[in-house]
C-alpha cells in the first residue's frame, strides 16, 4: 500500500512539473523562506532568524495573493532568547512576461505583506501590526520550481505604545508552482 502512495505522489508530482504556465492564472505557488535579519538600536543589537512558509495563487498572470507566516527566534547579549510569531496577507507582483515555460531564466518580483505580529522574551509578551515590502530574484531551476532570495524592508508597529521596530531583512527560499491552467 506504501508504494502504491508512492507512486501516485511521484505520477502526480510529475504530471504537475510537464506543464509549462507557472506564472499564470490559477497557479499556487507553495514553499517558503529562511529569513534573517538585524536590528541595531541604541541600547544593543539583535539577530534574528525566522521559517516562513507561504502560499499564494496568481489571479492575474503574474499577480499572486495568499498568506504568510514568520515564526523564529532572535538573540542579542542583554536579552533571553525572543520568540518571533507573524501572521497574515501578501501579495507578489513578478515583473516580465509569462512566455511559457521558465526553466533555466530568472524573475524579479516585488513582495508585500501585512499582518498580525508578536513577541515573546521570558515571560514579557509584546504585539502589533507587522508590515513589509521588498524586491525579490526568482530563478527557475525546474518548470515548476524556483530558488529565490529577497531583501526586505519590516516594521513591527507595536500596540502597547512601544517603539516600531524596524529591519531588514534577508532571505533565502524554495517556491512550487502546482495546478496551472492549460
Amino acid at each position: 500500500m506504501k508504494k502504491r502512495s508512492t507512486l501516485a505522489i511521484i505520477a502526480f508530482v510529475c504530471t504537475i512539473a510537464a506543464a509549462n504556465a507557472q506564472l499564470s492564472k490559477g497557479t499556487v505557488m507553495w514553499g517558503g523562506n529562511l529569513i534573517g535579519g538585524y536590528v541595531q538600536t541604541d541600547k544593543a543589537g539583535e539577530l534574528n532568524v525566522l521559517l516562513s512558509p507561504k502560499i499564494a495563487k496568481f489571479i492575474r498572470n503574474g499577480i499572486a495573493v495568499g498568506g504568510y507566516a514568520n515564526l523564529g527566534l532572535a538573540r542579542s547579549y542583554q536579552v533571553a532568547i525572543e520568540w518571533i510569531y507573524q501572521a497574515g496577507a501578501l501579495a507578489r507582483y513578478y515583473v516580465g512576461k509569462n512566455d511559457g515555460n521558465l526553466s533555466g531564466t530568472s524573475r524579479l518580483f516585488i513582495e508585500a505583506t501585512a499582518g498580525y505580529a508578536g513577541s515573546t522574551i521570558a515571560e514579557v509578551s509584546s504585539s502589533g501590526i507587522n508590515l513589509g515590502v521588498g524586491p525579490g530574484f526568482a530563478y527557475f531551476i525546474r518548470e515548476n520550481a524556483s530558488i529565490e532570495g529577497i531583501i526586505k524592508y519590516d516594521a513591527l508597529l507595536r500596540s502597547d505604545n512601544e517603539d516600531a521596530i524596524n529591519e531588514i531583512r534577508f532571505g533565502l527560499g524554495f517556491q512550487l508552482y502546482l495546478f496551472p491552467r492549460k
